[in-house]
């Protein structure tokens, strides 16, 4: 049996480390926009992390529901239906062409948003001006979800990667020539880091389009022109929609602390949003391993295999969990060192200590809910964690953690306690049902 997990960690290895380097590929993006636009100011800080608060968990109520595709495509695979594939890709993209392009019109003044919100006038401002610049990335982030996911699950994560890195290549240029006003451009400041957003997602998407429809994906799994079939646009649909509010419903939880801690002021803001792109960072690794260990259990389940998706959900639990104890001990042990980057400011330094620190505490638990609900997509179940993300961010999370923000006085760490709860509550709850749901004997000794 120890050959058995020998060889599963290898196949999930393989396929997840392609993927971590996607997610810490998009993720870099927005780093770059935040130390990019960091030596404006703390209102340049504070607006990029609104407008991301903003943007994120709008736009990714509909790209979670294509992120059911790299388990569809996963089956497909396990149950050697190959054909199928090509109609979901394009179930994808009708899906994004429908959704996309009327959302796009959203972010074309966004500065409402951000004051119902009850950010600075300042803040408001700049935020506006961000999402303008980045409202022409709907339709093509929520296109190459559906590339990434048809990839994914056939186990092609090379190629997402390589999109991703070519993509990233064009932001960071894109942000020197736009945000300060380098080769003649003009300076745009926070507008030009939404610009340079759009342009690399745009980049993303035709270098996507290339590597999915190249000649064996078109012979092989029929990646040709498809009309809307209403069969595999419903199975999309019923599997992604519970996936798309799950995604939104945690997202939308960070983005609401963000929001919190922008009513406290600039001063309070600044520092919470340097320790969120931090944690941010670290959750992109678990967040590739959730993609991996989603598709090898949809893999293992499409080709009847139930022992073998229990397997290669606990070695993917085990890699996020391992990967994740690093990032705690990094956060408790040197906050102020991570801090550096995003400014020289001791003072805003010192209070982004405190809540890199408390990110800390919390590493562990957020590495094991984002895995167990990839483990759980892979054997078609999306409503658990939509119902138990609810309940913990919004029910528990949330509410305490403003209360003790405001009410007790803490300011931005109280919001972060709260944090610590929800995501502990969630990981024990999705990980317990996933090992529950598939139960493996312990390995021998032999």
């Amino acid at each position: 049996m120890r050959n058995e997990y020998r060889s599963e960690f290898s196949r999930t290895w393989r396929l997840a480390l392609p993927v971590v380097g996607t997610q810490v590929a998009v993720f870099t993006m927005g780093l770059v926009d935040m130390i990019m636009v960091g030596s404006l100011g703390e209102v340049a800080i504070g607006s990029v992390g609104v407008g991301n608060a903003i943007f994120m968990p709008i736009v990714f109520l509909f790209a979670g529901v294509l992120m059911a595709l790299d388990a569809i495509v996963g089956h497909n695979t396990g149950a050697q239906h190959d054909r199928k594939s090509g109609v979901d890709l394009w179930q994808g993209y009708w899906f994004a062409l429908i959704t996309g392009v009327p959302l796009t019109f959203v972010f074309l003044d966004a500065t409402w948003i951000a004051d119902l919100l009850g950010q600075t006038p300042d803040v408001t401002r700049e935020t506006g001006a961000y999402l303008l610049g980045r409202s022409a990335a709907v339709f093509s982030t929520l296109a190459f979800t559906a590339q990434r996911g048809f990839l994914s699950g056939l186990g092609d994560t090379r190629s997402v990667l390589i999109a991703s890195l070519i993509a990233n290549v064009a932001n960071g240029f894109a942000d020197w020539v736009l945000i300060h006003g380098h080769l003649g451009a003009p300076a745009m400041g926070v507008a030009g880091a939404g610009v340079a957003s759009s342009i690399s997602m745009l980049v993303l998407l035709l270098v996507g389009t290339l590597l999915t429809h190249q000649r064996k994906y078109r012979e092989r799994y029929n990646t040709r022109f498809h009309g809307i079939s209403r069969d595999r646009l419903r199975a999309l649909l019923t599997l992604g929609v519970p996936m798309g509010l799950h995604v939104t419903v945690e997202m939308a939880g960070f983005s609401f602390l963000t929001i919190l801690a922008g009513w406290m002021g600039e001063s309070a803001l600044a520092p919470h949003q340097i320790a969120m792109t931090l944690v941010s960072a670290t959750f992109m690794v678990p967040l590739g391993i959730s993609t991996a260990a989603s598709v090898r259990v949809a893999q293992c389940m499409g080709a009847g295999d139930e022992r073998g998706a229990g397997i290669a959900g606990r070695i993917a639990l085990a890699m996020g969990a391992s990967f994740m104890t690093l990032g705690a001990l990094a956060f408790l042990a040197f906050p102020a060192y991570l801090a550096s980057p995003f400014t020289q400011d001791a003072a805003l330094i010192a209070s982004a200590v405190t809540l890199i620190q408390l990110a800390g505490v919390f590493q562990i638990s957020d590495g094991l809910q984002v895995v167990a609900a990839g483990c759980l997509r892979g054997v078609g179940n999306t409503r658990l964690p939509l119902l138990i993300n609810s309940f913990a961010f919004w029910c528990v999370g949330i509410p305490l953690g403003g209360w003790l923000a405001f009410e007790k006085g803490m300011g931005p760490p109280g919001l972060w306690i709260g944090l610590i709860l929800a995501l502990t509550m969630v990981a024990a709850t999705l990980t317990w049902k996933f090992l529950a749901a598939t139960p493996v004997e312990h390995p021998s000794s032999d």
